[in-house]
């Protein structure tokens, strides 16, 4: 058994879950750490399947979040999926689905092609989102590289702006001048 890391601070709270240590650095109230630990004893990567659970999905307001559509459990682009969820779980949501009903409602709304390995981040503030750039299927990123370019696009190196076709900045602004 490994050395604990060191507590630095009598306001410390670290979670030991299996082989993880995870620091708590939320609001010290009784409600605020029990929704936390709840977070950490579920899965880091929860299953859309059908209708209702991609709606509920729409509607939760966490920001980010990422969304991963596979072919099966069994996938190699799951599993790399599920080991980056795991690094910043439960701090950020990965949602993955295996319904092939949901493509054409996915590749409409993101405008992008599900017949390859896709990933992306979900700003759902404004229901913006930036998709990693990959060549082809030989040309997905390894775990390492996917929880960096996770980190860009959460410390905002990377935005979901980045990726817009819409060159022009008025995107239905009304701070036109209309005579």
């Amino acid at each position: 058994m490994g050395r604990p890391p060191p507590m630095l601070g009598e306001d410390s709270i670290y979670v030991f879950k299996e082989d993880e240590v995870i620091e708590y650095d939320g609001e010290l109230a009784a409600d605020t750490l029990v929704e936390f630990l709840l977070e950490v004893l579920e899965d880091p990567v929860e299953f859309i399947e059908g209708d209702h659970e991609l709606q509920a999905f729409e509607n939760i307001e966490d920001d980010p979040k990422l969304i991963g559509y596979f072919k099966n459990e069994d996938s190699e682009h799951f599993k790399a999926f599920e080991e980056a969820a795991e690094e910043f779980h439960p701090y950020i949501p990965f949602f993955a689905t295996f319904d092939s009903k949901l493509i054409p409602y996915w590749e409409k709304t993101f405008n992008i092609d599900l017949s390859r390995p896709q990933i992306g981040v979900v700003n759902v503030t404004d229901a913006d989102s930036v998709w990693l750039e990959m060549a082809d299927e030989d040309d997905l990123p390894s775990t390492a590289e996917l929880e960096e370019w996770i980190e860009d696009v959460l410390e905002g190196e990377i935005n979901t702006e980045d990726d817009d076709e819409d060159d022009d900045d008025d995107d239905d602004d009304d701070d036109d001048d209309d005579d």
